[in-house]
């Protein structure tokens, strides 16, 4: 499969925590474009179930609550084509490293926020997660049983980051091909709250010309024993599942189209020396200082690199590949005892052409 990569020569630095942000710039990094992620060497290693958000990215450890990473990432900055964020704009004040700083270093950067409310407004500097901004939104009342006082939730706790994300990429992708026009410094800000929002459609028109509020739809009653449908082997079982850093696995799964295109730092700072030296410009004797100070490090993600197929799952038009560091590090994965994050309160039972699974008191 020919991989294409129109983003070739886009350079992006990207301060990214959670998963909005993360999923956006992995996206840009799929399509070619140097994403350097900064993050703390000095905080714990993210969970495993975080590996696809390094995917194709370099990776810098950097402590900005030093002076000398904060000038470390202004030094990079200045040599970039996007710098993004997902941290609340005070933060980012705190720092030194808004938007109006970061102007006067590049004139030509495109400046990403991505917050929970906006950079403005009374709530500009609260934080917001995925799962709240679906509540606010509105979109957890539309979910779940009709006449239930009980709010649902999308399938997945990364629906609302998602959204956002995807949102973000399409207003980036707009804002590099408008520098071609005009060169000068760009803002482009999304939030997790008003994606929610925009995601819900035209409810909130209709709500405001007196139409009812919208309630659950369900889809049809059927014996729960036929949801098992939906998982057949142990192994997809496990791909649903939640498994948190710190076990005997040294590597894990990494979701790519086309495994020849897709790799992941090993360690958070693997990409350390090169960065400093060939974008920020410092010299190996400053490096060594910053080292020392702990300005800047390294930490294990205990992540695979090398390409390995994965037969049972791999689809015939490349969407789906895995990568794995070390034979038999799948067969430890699967032996850890884990939850899906979903559960059925009642027994299931095998009914004909089904196979029902249960593992540590969840059924899939």
């Amino acid at each position: 499969m020919r991989i294409v990569k129109p983003l070739a020569g886009i350079r992006v630095l990207s301060m990214e925590q959670a998963a909005a942000l993360p999923f956006a710039t992995r996206h840009l990094a799929d399509l070619g474009a140097e994403v350097i992620r900064i993050q703390s060497h000095a905080r714990g290693a993210p969970p495993l179930q975080d590996i696809h958000y390094f995917r194709n990215k370099k990776s810098v450890g950097l402590d900005l609550s030093k002076a000398g990473g904060r000038d470390i990432f202004r030094a990079i900055a200045a040599n970039v084509d996007v710098v993004a964020h997902n941290f609340t704009p005070r933060v980012m004040r705190q720092f030194q490293i808004d938007f109006d700083q970061i102007r006067e270093l590049n004139e030509r950067v495109i400046y990403c926020s991505v917050t929970g409310f906006g950079t403005t407004g009374p709530w500009k500097d609260r934080p917001l997660f995925g799962p709240g901004a679906e509540a606010m939104s509105g979109q957890n009342s539309m979910i779940g049983e009709p006449g239930s006082n009980t709010p649902g939730r999308p399938g997945t706790i990364t629906y609302a980051d998602h959204v956002c994300g995807l949102y973000l990429l399409i207003a980036l992708l707009g804002a590099i091909e408008q520098r071609r026009e005009k060169p000068g410094p760009q803002h482009v800000e999304v939030s997790l709250y008003e994606t929610g929002i925009a995601h819900i459609g035209t409810v909130v028109a209709e709500r405001s010309k007196g139409a009812k509020r919208p309630v659950p739809v369900v889809s049809a009653d059927i014996d729960v024993a036929d949801v098992a449908e939906v998982v057949r082997d142990p192994d997809r079982w496990r791909r649903g599942c939640f498994v948190v850093a710190g076990t005997e696995v040294t590597a894990g799964p990494v979701w790519g189209g086309g495994v020849d295109s897709v790799w992941t730092a090993t360690t958070i700072g693997q990409h350390n020396q090169e960065i400093l030296t060939e974008i920020a410009g410092y010299e190996p004797a400053a490096i060594d200082e910053f080292i020392a100070d702990g300005v800047i490090g390294r930490k294990d993600l205990r992540f695979g690199t090398k390409p390995d197929p994965d037969p049972p799952l791999a689809v015939e038009r490349g969407l789906l590949s895995r990568v794995d560091q070390h034979e038999g590090n799948w067969e430890r994965f699967a032996a850890i005892e884990s939850k899906p994050p979903w559960s059925l309160g009642k027994k299931v039972q095998r009914s004909p052409g089904h196979r029902v699974l249960e593992v540590a008191g969840s059924v899939a």
